[in-house]
């Protein structure tokens, strides 16, 4: 897996050259934005991973194998480093790998934890037949063909491994968790967001750029995939600035950092917007009048929808 080349900056944010399809900055804020996003997750799971913990120690052979072998876990897309360290922490018997095409240097790094870089999108030969255990989340606008990524990621694990997907929607629900409709420039209806109006026009664009968003096929992708079995899927709507409908623990404060998530999330996606010819002036009246729309949710309280999908790689599966 080559390393990815030299950064480019526009709009006042910085990005990986090489990766023409991945269109967030790779610069501190986003950094930043990754961690925070990364701890609502774990708020709306309740835990690092979708599954019971009992799968996760099935596979990672707590408390320790009988061969003496430490187990391998390997989060693809490491974004801020996050959910590798806190693995780490939480498995001190396990090695833990984080490969991300933008260098990941956070502070406190467990010892049984590495981090390494490179662009996914050639490949992950040098990790074939290795890990116990594969994380790959939040990459669907990172790649064109999600299923050509999920057969790297089988390729990565040993036989019996497990893969554990998610992936957000770039589209937001209303209360009634159906589809919001999103408000154009000269539409006065409070119930229709403004939010999901800047997601849709992300979203046609990430069509045309070929990059995929596909969180609701998850559990289909894994399925048609050939090579896993036992495939499972989970579906999580986080309320964004304030506490949802009382299925998610502690939701007030999942919806405060989901506000504040969806608040740095629309202004990463500024350059994309404005290097496709949409004026400043119309980028900067969303993202304004998002700001106000998620301050005060009282007329619209809306959703964001996370998917998550795992599975075990089938012994009998040679294909390569």
């Amino acid at each position: 897996m080559p390393p990815p080349n030299e950064n480019e900056t526009y709009a006042g944010r910085t990005f990986k050259d090489s990766n023409k399809i991945y269109r967030l900055p790779g610069d501190q804020a986003e950094l930043e934005r990754l961690s925070l996003q990364h701890q609502l997750l774990r708020g709306i799971l309740g835990a690092l991973y979708p599954c019971d913990a009992s799968e996760i120690n099935d596979v990672l052979q707590v408390p320790s194998p009988p061969d003496g072998r430490r187990p391998q876990v390997l989060d693809v897309g490491s974004g801020s480093g996050l959910w590798a360290m806190q693995m780490a922490m939480e498995f001190p018997h396990a090695n833990i790998v984080g490969v991300d095409i933008n260098e990941s240097r956070p502070a406190h790094i467990p010892q049984n934890c590495t981090f390494e870089t490179g662009d996914i999108t050639r490949g992950l030969s040098r990790y074939y037949n290795s890990f116990d255990l594969v994380h790959c989340r939040c990459m669907t606008g990172a790649v064109r063909e999600y299923p050509v990524l999920v057969r790297e990621l089988w390729k990565c694990l040993r036989p019996g491994g497990m893969v554990v997907t998610g992936e957000g929607d770039l589209q937001v629900y209303n209360e009634q968790k159906v589809l919001a409709e999103f408000r154009k420039d000269n539409d006065d209806d409070p119930t229709h967001s403004w939010l999901a109006r800047l997601l849709h026009e992300v979203l046609s664009l990430n069509k045309r750029r070929s990059a995929t968003s596909i969180g609701w096929q998850l559990k289909e992708i894994l399925q048609d995939d050939g090579g896993f079995e036992d495939v499972n899927y989970k579906r999580r709507y986080a309320p964004i600035g304030w506490a949802g409908d009382g299925s998610i623990e502690q939701g007030e404060h999942v919806g405060r950092m989901m506000r504040k998530n969806c608040y740095d999330f629309v202004r990463a996606w500024r350059p994309l917007l404005l290097m496709n010819g949409f004026p400043a002036e119309q980028v900067d009246m969303w993202i304004h009048n998002i700001d106000v729309e998620l301050h005060n949710p009282t007329v619209l309280r809306q959703y964001n929808v996370w998917h998550y999908a795992w599975a075990y790689k089938r012994d009998d599966a040679m294909r390569q």
